[in-house]
């Protein structure tokens, strides 16, 4: 890993957040989706992207441009990488690649809150309608 116990974000908990939100959406009677801010940009991360891959692999390319960008101290630039089937190359990193992809899930993410309390049904609390 290249750095020091931080992600940028972590795609392994998919399924297990998705029946969660699923079963607190019943349960407590709100709009409550599970998603994680690179679903949101995929555009954006293949825009970006100059390695090989189509995801935001574990240490790798985008991960870690994130990474130098949110807190370039904790990258340890002299162990990067490329671990077959687990990561994609992180030498094409950088703290440009990361401000944009940043910028672009700070947006994503607001555009997606913004749809969730305009969308009909169920109420959401501490959220007034948008729109």
């Amino acid at each position: 890993m290249i750095a020091k116990g931080r992600k940028a974000g972590h795609g392994g908990n998919r399924e297990a957040l998705g029946a969660i939100a699923l079963e607190l959406r019943h349960r407590l009677d709100r709009q409550i989706r599970a998603i994680t801010w690179f679903d949101l940009v995929h555009p954006t991360m293949d825009a970006l992207r100059e390695g090989p891959g189509d995801d935001i692999g574990h240490s790798g390319e985008l991960e870690t441009s994130a990474m130098l960008f949110l807190d370039p101290e904790a990258v340890r630039v002299e162990r990067y990488a490329l671990v077959e089937g687990i990561t994609d190359d992180p030498a094409p990193a950088s703290a440009e690649k990361g401000q944009r992809l940043m910028e672009a899930a700070a947006s994503a993410v607001a555009d997606a809150l913004r749809d969730l309390a305009a969308a009909p049904g169920r109420g959401i609390v501490g959220i007034e309608r948008a729109r």
